[in-house]
């Protein structure tokens, strides 16, 4: 297994201090699993999400509370990050990733199943039953099998939600104008929700299968202050 913090959130700890800027929210921490896609620390953020499993078989992200703040140990000459432990459990069919994510600022919905019913392309007007996004939120689509996505909207690439309504929303690249979405698409698709950071990963030797039924705890050390924790931190 290696450990890595994303670059994307190195930069922005370390620019905290000096150029300002806004903490995240403490109640939007989510660890988060992935499939076999290959993500290291320079992986996007729409790569990140990509791979993330489906909402499916019982996956959702583990929401993470940091109740302990760690400290600052004099005998190691390091700061001594606590350990926080996401829970997870498989119903229905089992669960196959290789790598846990942390992410910040994010939503505890992982992602949405839409078909092209959910597709208005006279109005541009995306519908998904109490999808809790508020304009600004940041979104990918994706498709598997022989689905097709809506003609105007590209595979994996961020948007931001605008116009929202309790169960509907349209897409745009800047939050201002929407995009022109020409055709509905067909079969199945997914919304899949972005955070703002990733903030770290780790990455297991092999693939690990989550059987039907049994719950599963990952436990993250957060001890990043200190090479000798990890790879690259």
């Amino acid at each position: 297994m290696a450990r890595y913090f994303h670059n994307d959130w190195v930069s922005y700890h370390f620019a905290l201090p000096f150029g300002g800027g806004t903490l995240p929210d403490v109640a939007k921490y989510f660890l988060c699993l992935a499939d076999t896609t290959l993500l290291t620390r320079a992986s996007s953020r729409a790569d990140f999400i990509a791979a993330e499993l489906l909402q499916q078989n019982g996956y959702a992200r583990s929401q993470l509370l940091f109740s302990d703040p760690g400290s600052f140990s004099n005998s190691n000459k390091r700061y001594d990050a606590p350990l926080v432990t996401g829970d997870f459990e498989a119903d229905g069919g089992a669960l196959q990733f290789q790598t846990v994510f942390l992410i910040a600022n994010g939503h505890a919905t992982a992602n949405k199943t839409l078909t092209d019913a959910s597709v208005n392309a006279a109005t541009n007007v995306i519908t998904a039953t109490a999808h809790g996004l508020i304009n600004g939120n940041e979104v990918i689509f994706s498709v598997q099998g022989g689905s097709t996505l809506p003609t105007g909207v590209a595979a994996n690439t961020i948007y931001k939600v605008m116009s929202v309504a309790t169960d509907s929303f349209q897409i745009s690249t800047d939050g201002v104008t929407a995009i022109d979405i020409t055709s509905t698409g067909a079969g199945t698709f997914y919304l899949r929700y972005v955070p703002a950071r990733i903030v770290l990963l780790d990455v297991l030797t092999d693939p690990r299968l989550l059987q039907d039924g049994k719950p599963y705890s990952y436990d993250l050390y957060l001890a990043g202050m200190n090479t000798t924790y990890g790879v690259g931190v």
